[in-house]
């Protein structure tokens, strides 16, 4: 579903769609901080000093909680989980955290 043309993409329903968005709400949750520490790891080779070294590998540790953290969040920001994707068409009960909110911290990190 995540290979299809866009022509496809806007004849699929609005449930699939926002399943599609959540999906990608989670890959993005994982792609940013392997990007952040394979710039970290970069460095470790470049600068070979040991005190640089133990804070580059405690960045590393501190990205990858952060990242445990924030997946955790995005996977149960609704509950039940599926309300993520059905709470469009009001047939459904359920609530959400506030995403907008959960979008403010992540920027900040």
């Amino acid at each position: 579903m995540f290979d299809l043309h866009p022509s496809v993409v806007r004849r699929l329903s609005p449930t699939n769609r926002t399943q599609v968005f959540w999906v990608n709400e989670i890959l993005y949750i994982f792609a940013l901080p392997m990007i952040k520490i394979s710039i970290v790891l970069t460095y470790i080779r470049v600068f070979t000093e040991k005190i640089f070294k133990y804070i580059a590998y405690a960045v590393i540790a501190l990205n990858l909680a952060y990242t445990i953290a924030f997946a955790c969040v995005t996977v149960a920001q609704c509950s039940p989980i599926s309300f993520a994707w059905t709470k469009w068409d009001g047939e459904h009960e359920g609530t959400c955290l506030n995403v907008n909110a959960q979008i403010i911290a992540a920027a900040a990190r």
